[in-house]
């Protein structure tokens, strides 16, 4: 809605994703720009990665954060 042409929304926990499928809905996010799944599902390469969780899972998942960067 503030102008990304696309968005990767990632988590390890598969509830955290359907909340945010169901998010997308609610605010009327077009589902076409929007891809959601854990970390070993999505491919493309991101222009920016956010993450709003501790310091553990930060440095269990850097491998993944690495391959899911440009």
């Amino acid at each position: 809605k503030l102008g990304a042409q696309f968005a990767f929304a990632v988590d390890i926990d598969p509830q955290a994703l359907q909340a945010t499928l169901a998010n997308g809905q609610v605010n009327a996010i077009n589902m076409d720009n929007l891809q959601v799944g854990l970390p070993e599902t999505l491919h493309a390469p991101a222009d920016i990665l956010i993450a709003n969780i501790l310091l553990g899972p930060l440095i269990e998942l850097q491998d993944s954060f690495h391959r899911l960067l440009k």
